[in-house]
Order: structure tokens, then C-alpha cells, then sequence
């Protein structure tokens, strides 16, 4: 079965989300604090430290647009890589708002850095040069919304989430106005916790700035299908313009789910409040693949338990590494893995006496064809394209091979051995 991961946007943010998380587990740990590490070179701001903060209540309002935006990014990036470095890799991605920035990073349109960067620039546009306004989800059809205009006059749809869940937009004044039209009508809503009326026409005021800000925006070509919430369909071909849409039109959440085969999937919301799940219960026949790691309920759920259960819903796949032996090097191999992998080349370096870098990438004085020289090299690339595969979060293998010296490299991959021992042995 194909495994869905869907991420939620602005709304679904609460001081404390995923503390328990970080506790006990270790990779969701290492991954929120590699995300804070970065917003804090940036900003010089721990918005980690924000969302754990032992002063601050659940139910108090999670605010401004800077820090909740980072958090959510924070948050859903981390449940991600958790899930993949545990084997449980996505065959499409769903994100919703805010969430298609999750979605573009974890299908590795984005780099991490680059998203938290065009994060903290939309937030600090819209909180400089965006109107006040406001969001509220209604409780019923969305037939309401045009059978009752002396309720919804002035006010924009956003979003259809289901058929008793719609979303609505509107400026500063004229949500306090509707939010008073309910209460007094008996419609059951509720006021989403944001300061501005994202997907409305509202936010038209700001278009060219951000045109401006994504312009120079590096996309690469995802990793798997990735569905859009603007369209209902999947991504094809995405400039950075793309993400104003993003920004400015309505959700089609609904729509993705509708245009997808769901006999054929596996929906995993690791999103902080697992709203998207539970809209997934009006949406499908039935939800028995639909799981998630949160509740806006504060449930403590048992996230090692749900991996578990997804992984004998969705049958695992059995993946191996091999490794190549001598016969395999080619000047030019390793490419930019060197400058990603610094440290462990210095220290290939000093332990061979010369550069690895040099004779891997320009072979200077044609000694790759060498056995004294072939053998590290194959060595110490094979280490750093497992390392990068880890590192991209493609998961730990099920099996290990080598062929000749590449045994070497599966002997470091299995953890028998490490970096430098296995540099010395060959």
C-alpha cells in the first residue's frame, strides 16, 4: 500500500506540542534541535525554546505568525524524518497551507535551511505588511455559507474540509462581527488561532513583495508525488510562484483526498493536532489506514506503537546497499560529498597523508588506477554516499553487501567498525 504523509498549516499550532515527543524519542529529538540550531543561526532566536516553555499553557494562544510558523515547520519536519528513519517511506505527500513548505522539504524540493529562510521572510512580510484579520471554521455544510449572507456577507470561503467543516477569511472587524453573528445564531465555530486572513483576498496588498522574496527560490524535482491543496492534484513542474498560490488561494484539501486511489493507501498525519486525520473520517468510506502521531486532545499516543502498526499495514519493504569494489572508481566520483561530509574527509586526509578530495574529484597524477590508492578512495566515497543516503532520510537498509574492498564500507555501515579502523585496514 502507498504511504501518505500529510502536513497542516496555520491553526494547528498549541504551546507544548511534541514535548512529549522530544523526551522520549531520540531521533525526534536530534531532528527538532538540528531545525532550532538553524532558525537560532538565522535569528538568533530558539523557537524551541518558545514551544517548551514551562510558563506557558496549552490552551493560552500561540503567538505571533514568526514563531508559530517555524514551530509547525519545526514540528512536522521532524515527525517526518522520525518516520523515515524508521523505515516508513512516503509514496506522496499531501500538505496543506503552510504545510506544503513541510511537503516540498521532506520530498526533497526544498533544502531544510533554504525553507526555514523563506519562513521566517514570509512570516516577517505578512506581520510588516499584511492586514489584521482573522479565520474561523464552521461546524456545518457549507451550503450555509451562501444560503445565509446576512451571516457571511463580506466574508470569504477558503476551504471545504469536509461536509460539516468549511473555513472562512475575513478582516480584523468583520470576524469579530461574524463571531458575534454565530454565537447569537447558535452555529457552532471555532476561532482559529492566526492574526491574518491567509487563502483571501486580503492579502492581495502583499503580492508583489512576495513575488519578489521566492523569485531567486531553488526547486528541485521531488522524490515522490507530491498533491497539491491549490489545485487537488499533483505538482508538475513548480516554480517558486507557485508557493503565492500557496499563500493566496483557497485549500482544496478534500479535493486531493477525492482524486487519490484510498483503497489503495496509507494516510499518516504528522501534523501537531492530527486534525487532518480526523477529517479524513468524513471524507473515506472508512479510516482504518488512516493514523496519526498527535491529538489536539492531548492524548498521549504511543508513536513507536503507531510506526509499528504502519509498517504491518503497509508491508515493509526490504531494502539492501551494496557496495562496489575495485574496478568501480572513476575520477570525478564523490562530487559535492566531500564539502558535505568535511570532517570525515579532513580526517581521511591526514590518515592517507594526502588529499582525498583532490585524487577522488581531478586524479592530478593518475594514481586512481593504483590499487594503493583505488582502495581508500572506493573506501571513503562508498562511507560518505551511505552517509548521505542516512542523511536524506531514506532510512537504515534491512541488508549489507560488499564486493571486494566494498566489504569494507558494509563492515562501517553495519556499525562493526568505524570510519577511521576500516580506512586503516584496507
Amino acid at each position: 500500500m502507498k504511504k501518505i504523509f500529510m502536513f497542516a498549516g496555520q491553526g494547528c499550532q498549541y504551546y507544548g506540542m511534541g514535548k512529549g515527543l522530544y523526551e522520549k524519542n531520540i531521533d525526534f529529538r536530534r531532528l527538532v534541535d538540528e531545525v532550532d540550531e538553524e532558525i537560532v543561526h538565522q535569528i538568533d532566536l530558539s523557537v524551541r525554546d518558545v514551544l517548551f516553555d514551562k510558563g506557558k499553557d496549552r490552551s493560552e494562544a500561540f503567538l505571533p505568525l514568526l514563531h508559530t510558523s517555524l514551530a509547525i515547520f519545526m514540528y512536522e519536519y521532524a515527525a517526518a524524518k522520525m518516520m523515515m528513519n524508521n523505515g516508513i517511506i512516503p509514496d506522496g505527500i499531501i500538505g496543506s497551507s503552510l504545510g506544503e513548505i513541510s511537503s516540498a522539504v521532506v520530498s526533497n524540493m526544498i533544502d531544510m535551511k533554504e525553507a526555514v529562510r523563506l519562513i521566517i521572510q514570509q512570516s516577517n512580510l505578512i506581520m510588516e505588511k499584511a492586514p489584521a484579520g482573522g479565520m474561523i471554521t464552521v461546524f456545518d455544510d457549507s451550503s450555509l455559507f451562501y444560503n445565509r449572507n446576512d451571516i457571511f456577507r463580506d466574508v470569504e470561503l477558503i476551504s471545504v474540509n469536509h461536509r460539516k467543516n468549511f473555513v472562512v477569511s475575513a478582516n480584523e472587524e468583520r470576524i469579530e462581527q461574524l463571531e458575534k453573528l454565530l454565537n447569537d445564531n447558535q452555529i457552532l465555530h471555532f476561532k482559529l488561532p492566526v492574526q491574518y486572513a491567509f487563502h483571501s483576498s486580503e492579502v492581495d496588498d502583499i503580492r508583489e513583495d512576495y513575488l519578489n522574496l521566492v523569485e531567486g527560490l531553488s526547486i528541485r524535482t521531488p522524490r515522490c508525488d507530491v498533491f497539491s491543496c491549490v489545485t487537488g492534484k499533483p505538482l508538475i513542474n513548480v516554480t517558486p510562484d507557485y508557493y503565492w498560490k500557496v499563500l493566496r488561494e483557497p485549500i482544496n484539501f478534500q479535493e486531493c483526498i477525492t482524486n487519490m486511489d484510498s483503497n489503495d493507501c496509507i494516510y499518516i498525519d504528522l501534523s501537531p493536532d492530527g486534525e487532518l486525520a480526523m477529517m479524513l473520517k468524513y471524507i473515506l468510506p472508512n479510516d482504518d489506514n488512516v493514523f496519526k502521531i498527535s491529538s489536539m486532545f492531548n492524548v498521549d499516543i504511543d508513536v513507536v506503537k503507531v510506526m509499528n502498526d504502519i509498517k504491518e499495514r503497509g508491508g515493509k519493504k526490504m531494502k539492501a546497499y551494496v557496495f562496489p569494489g575495485q574496478g568501480s572508481q572513476a575520477k570525478g566520483m564523490g562530487g559535492e560529498l566531500f564539502d558535505e561530509f568535511e570532517e570525515l574527509t579532513r580526517k581521511a586526509s591526514e590518515i592517507l597523508g594526502y588529499s582525498i578530495k583532490e585524487l577522488c574529484l581531478y586524479d592530478p597524477e593518475d594514481k586512481l588506477s593504483q590499487t594503493v590508492y583505488t582502495q581508500p578512495a572506493l573506501y571513503v566515497v562508498s562511507v560518505l554516499s551511505y552517509l548521505k543516503k542516512l542523511k536524506d532520510g531514506e532510512g537504515e537498509p534491512n541488508y549489507l553487501a560488499g564486493h571486494s574492498i566494498g566489504e569494507y564500507a558494509a563492515l562501517f555501515a553495519s556499525g562493526a567498525i568505524d570510519f577511521e579502523t576500516g580506512l586503516k585496514l584496507r
